[in-house]
């Protein structure tokens, strides 16, 4: 269990398998950190610059933080217990970072499908429910659509199915590529 998103965790399930861009600035650094699970802040960082932690390259007055440099700033970072508060919620829960991001688009996915609306990747909108750990496995967690969203999303199904839906990056590339398809299909 990785109460935490290591770097092939943040990379699959954060980036969805395309290469994140690097150098990156301290201000970056510190977005991917707490994307990650960590409490990380640019003056975080910086002190850990200057006790010798980590030791990304320069370019004039600015920092270019490579992945390592930001794996290690996150082990530092690891190492002072500097969590984020959703992280020590994983921590209590014995539950891994990575199943809970991928539990929660499938539920967003589940809803988008069968209410042909726009769900935010929120779990405002979502009940997450916890199996915790038990002799050898892992704790694991699963989100329903809260009743109150989805009474919400029941009284504008008439109303959504009339406008034309906004639909996620991943989906739009899917429906692209379908119809690209179909157009080669037809030639």
């Amino acid at each position: 269990m990785n109460a935490t998103l290591n770097r092939e965790e943040y990379e699959a399930v954060i980036c969805r398998g395309q290469p994140d861009e690097y150098p990156k600035n301290t201000e970056q650094a510190a977005t991917e950190l707490r994307t990650r699970g960590y409490d990380a802040r640019p003056q975080s960082l910086d002190y850990l610059i200057r006790k010798g932690e980590v030791a990304p390259d320069r370019e004039g007055r600015n920092y270019e933080w490579q992945p390592e440099d930001v794996d290690q700033a996150a082990d530092s970072l690891a190492a002072e217990e500097a969590f984020t508060s959703r992280t020590w919620c994983n921590i209590e829960l014995g539950i891994s970072a990575a199943q809970r991001i991928r539990a929660l688009r499938e539920a967003v996915w589940g809803a988008i499908n069968e209410f042909e609306a726009e769900v935010p990747e929120s779990e405002d909108w979502f009940v997450m429910h916890v199996h915790t750990p038990r002799m050898s496995r892992d704790g694991w967690v699963e989100f329903t659509l809260a009743d109150d969203m989805r009474a919400a999303l029941e009284t504008r199904r008439g109303e959504l199915r009339s406008y034309n839906r906004i639909m996620l990056p991943d989906e739009k590339a899917w429906r692209r590529k379908q119809a690209r398809k179909q157009k080669g299909s037809r030639q």
